[in-house]
């Protein structure tokens, strides 16, 4: 795009057919340079920046004949008034009334820009076939080309296309005033993909990996180092709606203390109504664990949520439905259904801020009444996302925990309270990869003492996801 039509895109927007007030030491070169630019932009249909080109051409020389001939002509025709009054129209949200406008200016003859600026219209309003034909029009069009791939991306975004909208927005990285939003959308893109695949890779650190009540001495200490590795894969055949199938794997080895050695996996598969908000989704699973290389649990969970959004407010609300089996002979009393209820909203607070509220409940019905509780508390997020390559979070949620029935082992009902508090920094390197490093802290609290203790962690991974179809 020529340097001259790109300042005149930054300008502030005049009224083109205003009396044109000449600047002190004006260029006549500059003024017929501005005069070629207009000629250009007419040619294509430009007709708004043609205007304003022979306008800074009329500014820079006022006795440039052809750039005031051509101003009036341009001012005099239906089809510039009408495209005028499209831009009006689509500045004030009026999206049927810039449509007509629009479409009384192509009638006159082709259009690349009235096109895009219709194609954008139809987005707005959710009707995506009829604006990807408008869109691929304006795409042909070198100057508009980026603008309408981003809007195509978007497109092939909300449609479930995510390798082919990840491919569109890819493209437009090196464009300095798109990358930041294109980039961000195309990690979007690669989320929505029909096959997924990402895997995560972690080392970290905790302060008491020997879970030790507080105030315990450990010999040689407590601490313990954690090595980590997550791999998740899903297929979705038609897109973010419709049938999906996931599988999970978790491995988690400690340095020290090898009985908390971990490993799980799982699968399950479900439906989701609605690629976006508002969108209902329902979800059946197994999981089976491994803990210091013995069989310790085995799940069956059935999932059903949901997402709606009113105004600023994004709602959302879940129940699960889970089978405990445990492996191990001395957890057997354990077995039983847990069932968990969550409410939330979350809101934008400033440009670069959401914040998220829920409120969770559960119960555990365990084979053995003592061992049965019910545990309720709030949940709180935070996410500062200032720049699309950088995000900090931070999440704390407080559980308490009654339990139903006195234990014979303390002569009382036991009680608990737990605090769960996780902070994070990610750093986005392209549409595939990111570094995260986070920090938590949890403590539990029991009315049996030696069940309180305060655990400290930090973490460093490297993630990587990639959608394939």
């Amino acid at each position: 795009m020529p340097p001259v039509l790109v300042a005149l895109l930054l300008s502030a927007a005049v009224d083109p057919c205003a009396p044109v007030t000449p600047v002190a030491g004006g260029s006549a070169s500059l003024a017929e340079a501005y005069r070629r630019v207009g000629d250009d932009e007419k040619a294509r249909g430009a007709l708004d920046t043609a205007a304003e080109a022979y306008r800074r051409a009329l500014e820079q020389d006022p006795s440039n004949a052809r750039a005031r001939e051509a101003l009036q002509a341009l001012c005099r025709a239906p089809s510039f008034d009408a495209f005028q009054e499209g831009v009006r129209r689509m500045r004030a949200g009026e999206l049927d009334a810039a449509l007509s406008a629009f479409a009384a200016v192509r009638a006159a003859g082709p259009s690349p820009p009235a096109d895009l600026l219709s194609g954008i219209c139809l987005y707005r309003k959710g009707d995506f076939d009829s604006a990807v034909p408008l869109l691929r029009s304006a795409e042909a069009d070198p100057s508009l080309r980026d603008s309408a791939r981003l809007y195509l991306g978007m497109v092939a975004l909300r449609e479930g296309e995510g390798a082919r909208a990840t491919r569109l927005l890819e493209e437009l990285n090196r464009n300095p005033a798109l990358g930041g939003v294109a980039m961000e959308l195309s990690r979007l893109a690669n989320l929505e993909s029909r096959l997924l695949f990402s895997v995560l890779g972690e080392v970290g650190y905790d302060s008491n990996g020997a879970v030790a009540p507080d105030g315990t001495v450990v010999p040689a200490g407590g601490s313990d180092a954690i090595f980590g590795l997550s791999a998740l894969g899903l297929f979705r055949p038609t897109g973010p709606a419709g049938f999906f199938l996931r599988a999970t794997l978790q491995l988690a080895e400690r340095a020290r203390f090898d009985q908390f050695n971990f490993a799980g996996a799982g699968a399950s598969l479900g439906w989701r109504w609605g690629p976006s908000v508002p969108t209902l989704a329902l979800e059946a699973g197994t999981d089976y664990q491994v803990l210091g290389g013995q069989p310790y649990l085995w799940l069956h969970h059935l999932l059903v949520s949901g997402l709606l959004t009113l105004g600023p407010v994004t709602f959302g609300a879940s129940y699960a439905l889970q089978y405990q089996y445990f492996r191990l002979d001395p957890l057997g009393d354990q077995n039983g259904l847990l069932q968990l209820g969550e409410v939330s909203g979350s809101v934008p607070v400033g440009p670069w801020l959401v914040a998220s509220l829920g409120f969770r409940v559960g119960f555990d019905s365990a084979q053995v009444p003592p061992l049965s509780y019910f545990q309720h508390g709030p949940r709180i997020d935070l996410q500062l996302l200032p720049l699309y390559w950088f995000r900090v979070g931070l999440r704390g949620a407080l559980w308490w925990r009654s339990y139903s029935a006195v234990d014979p082992s303390f002569g009382f009902a036991r009680s608990d309270t737990t605090v769960d508090v996780l902070t994070w920094v990610e750093f986005v390197l392209g549409t595939e990869w990111t570094i995260r490093v986070a920090g938590g802290m949890f403590r539990s609290s029991s009315n049996v003492e030696e069940l309180n203790y305060t655990s400290w962690t930090l973490t460093a991974g490297v993630s990587w996801t990639v959608g394939i179809l």
